[in-house]
């Protein structure tokens, strides 16, 4: 996905939080209409989300979601923008399957974590925030 975040966007609906209070939403683009995640980190933690952009700037890893960009917001917040992986988190997965998965698709899921693990050892212990649901 190739997407540029104009100056104006919309966000849409939280997705979720992380453990730091990075909270992390669906946003749309004004220009496009396109949509991608947003990470947003208070002024407190504004630096924390600054180096992740810079990390994850240089990475290309097909289990990790690719950044798109970032900017200080208003209030000196930090908004890190990152491409939409429509599929959800694994909690959003049990949820549609009744509170059960399948063999397969737990297996799908620990493949990636596994994958993930192996390039975050490569890569000196590199976060992977945002793993991919490309099926990798």
């Amino acid at each position: 996905m190739a997407i540029a975040v104009s100056g104006r966007w919309t966000r849409l609906r939280t997705l979720g939080r992380g453990a730091s209070g990075a909270v992390v939403s669906l946003a749309e683009d004004g220009a496009s209409g396109e949509l991608f995640a947003v990470k947003t980190a208070g002024a407190a933690e504004a630096a924390m989300l600054r180096r992740e952009r810079g990390m994850m700037s240089g990475l290309s890893s097909p289990h990790v979601v690719p950044c798109i960009g970032g900017g200080d917001g208003p209030d000196g917040s930090y908004n890190l923008f990152l491409e939409f992986a429509p599929g959800g988190s694994l909690a959003d997965e049990v949820a549609r399957n009744g509170g059960r998965l399948e063999e397969p698709a737990i297996r799908s899921g620990c493949t990636r974590r596994m994958s993930c693990a192996g390039w975050r050892t490569s890569t000196g212990g590199r976060s992977c925030t945002g793993m991919s649901r490309r099926g990798t």
